[in-house]
């Protein structure tokens, strides 16, 4: 009786599932993802399995692949440079713009609803420009009365900012 041997692309998938701990590590992805990546690996060695292909040969092909696609975010030689070895100079911007909105959000908070819902309206537009004979007609409002409500608001937020 002649036992016929296992066919390539099973091979590959036993392959894929010895090294799925290395893959893990290697990688750093959760355990919960894992099955999702081999599939991907599969897929993509798939056709590239060398026909009678040994188990040593199938772990190497597998390991090879890996390396290839991660390596330039790990294993690093030393002294090479790398995007995460430098500050980002605009990194200091996003905090800054956080504390300008919460400062902002603390300033609407001062002035009355009817004040502050305008003020809402006017930061929310999606329009590049717009003036202001366009945005009392859009809130149904004299131009005047517009002019009136944007200088009182702009009286309340400076004494707020200025406490």
């Amino acid at each position: 009786m002649h036992t016929r041997p296992p066919d390539t692309t099973q091979l590959l998938w036993q392959a894929l599932e010895r090294n799925a701990d290395w893959i893990r590590d290697y990688i750093s992805v959760p355990g919960s993802r894992l099955k999702e990546y081999l599939k991907w690996f599969y897929e993509r060695l798939v056709g590239r399995v060398p026909p009678n292909a040994s188990e040593q040969q199938m772990n190497h092909l597998v390991r090879r692949e890996i390396t290839s696609i991660y390596s330039k975010f790990r294993d690093r030689p030393t002294g090479t440079p790398y995007f995460g070895d430098h500050e980002d100079p605009a990194g200091g911007q996003f905090l800054e713009s956080l504390e300008l909105a919460d400062e902002a959000r603390e300033c609407l908070e001062q002035v009355p609803d009817h004040v502050r819902k305008l003020l809402e309206d006017i930061y929310s537009m999606d329009e590049e420009e717009f003036s202001r004979d366009e945005l009392a007609r859009r809130l149904g409002i004299k131009r005047n009365t517009l002019d009136q409500r944007i200088c009182r608001a702009m009286k309340v937020i400076r004494l707020r900012v200025k406490r």
